[in-house]
């Protein structure tokens, strides 16, 4: 076991250098966009890669003992995260210089204030389900995953920039915001909205801390914390059974002690940033017990465009079994761990999951693609926006949960038809609103 831990926080040491010394690189062709990929990047290596053996050693191998670690799994999901992460930075070097857009800036602010009623709408439908036991639904299901996806981490970027927003702009985001924390309600908001404000921070003073500023951003953090404490919690308990119809709507605080399972301090931290390394061995466990997924999640997330309308028994996303909800890779990897078929789920390593696709291929191609999805969030989008580019970078993470810069390829199907195309149709009704409106000046 100590030789396995050695070796893991040695590669993790590694992997942490390598993206470290690429990010004077990143800033000179991407500026701001380089910034947050390489710090949501340094962020994962270091919680929840570089954190993980040391944390092992401490806790005396618990959960390895508890999920039956295998040894080899474990270094081996370390070697492919280190060559997954290393193929995945040098072709973003390589396809970014590559890309030329024309540098012709879009008049953004009414397409982000519709990306913010759309968020604010979203948010208020969620609430308004529980509130009426799902009598009253969201009636814009195409664009509820850019409104949690898009939009609320939009509204965290504005904040830092609450100044130079108009009067109308900044009603918007504190009703979003105000509405995501009701509906949200969880660490991930809590820690990645923090650190997103943060790594703006970091950039805009070259990583130079001002006690003023050390005291705007802890009172930030400290209100975003007793918000989510303090404000009810809307939940629905439906019983979905054949012979009844009934359910109950409860208002809770936030319940701590459920979450944590009465764990103390440390041991959450142990649980929460070292499951993720454990937990995704268990996909090289898949890979060499005969349940490699294939291209199985990438088929069938990219047929997820298709309404159900049309196609009713159309498979789930990102899934094994496109039958099984729970045959996707978070759900499979708990399974394996507990040797039974479970709905639970746990954040994953991308690179694990592109292991457990295709093996070796994937690790060595799927990086690719990866990093030419998202150099081509960076090119296009630097040339033509100043905000909504930045939230549709962070979006490509999976925000508030999983903040993956190297996103599994399955997910980017998902994010096209999901994000991409709802905000194009929001741009195209932009410019008629434009348009209309200077016609009817004219007249």
């Amino acid at each position: 076991m100590i030789l396995s831990i050695i070796i893991a926080f040695l590669l993790s040491l590694i992997i942490l250098t390598l993206v470290v010394s690429r990010y004077s690189w990143f800033i000179k062709h991407s500026n701001l966009y380089g910034h947050i990929l390489l710090f949501f990047m340094g962020w994962k290596v270091l919680a929840y890669y570089l954190a993980t053996p040391i944390l092992d050693l401490l806790d005396d191998f618990k959960y390895w003992k508890l999920y039956k670690i295998d040894h080899f799994d474990y270094v081996l999901l370390y070697i492919i995260e280190l060559v997954s992460t290393f193929i995945f930075i040098i072709a973003i070097i390589t396809i970014l210089p590559l890309l030329k857009f024309k540098r012709v800036r879009i008049k953004e602010n009414l397409l982000i204030m519709l990306v913010l009623l759309i968020t604010l709408y979203s948010n208020a439908a969620s609430i308004l389900e529980n509130l009426t036991f799902g009598l009253i639904k969201n009636q814009l299901e195409f664009f509820k995953s850019l409104a949690q996806f898009l939009g609320q981490p939009l509204a965290i970027i504005l904040l830092f920039h609450f100044k130079k927003m108009n009067w109308l702009l900044k009603i918007l985001i504190a009703l979003v915001l105000f509405t995501t924390i009701l509906m949200v309600n969880t660490r991930g908001f809590i820690v990645y909205s923090i650190l997103t404000l943060l790594s703006l921070y970091l950039f805009y003073n070259k990583w130079r801390f001002k006690r003023r500023h050390i005291l705007y951003l802890s009172v930030i953090s400290i209100i975003f914390i007793t918000l989510i404490g303090s404000f009810p919690q809307l939940s629905l308990d439906v019983d979905k059974s054949e012979t009844s119809s009934r359910g109950s709507f409860s208002i809770t605080g936030y319940d701590n002690e459920s979450k944590t399972s009465g764990r103390t301090f440390f041991e959450e931290i142990d649980f929460r940033f070292g499951m993720m390394a454990r937990m995704s061995s268990k996909f090289v466990h898949l890979y060499f017990n005969d349940e490699a997924a294939g291209f199985n999640p990438i088929l069938n997330s990219a047929v997820g465009i298709i309404p159900r309308s049309v196609w009713p028994n159309k498979p789930h996303p990102s899934t094994l079994d496109g039958n099984d909800l729970y045959s996707q890779g978070m759900y499979k990897i708990y399974s394996a761990s507990v040797n039974k078929y479970s709905t639970n789920m746990v954040e994953f390593s991308s690179g694990g999951h592109m292991f457990w696709e295709l093996g070796i291929i994937g690790v060595l191609f799927f990086p690719i693609v990866s990093a030419l999805f998202v150099s081509l969030i960076i090119s296009f989008f630097k040339a033509k926006t100043n905000y909504i580019g930045l939230a549709m970078l962070i979006s490509s993470f999976k925000p508030w949960g999983f903040m993956e810069p190297k996103i599994w390829l399955s997910d980017i199907p998902l994010q096209i038809y999901q994000i991409w195309f709802p905000l194009l149709l929001l741009y195209i009704i932009a410019r008629f609103i434009r348009i209309l409106k200077k016609t009817i000046l004219k007249i």
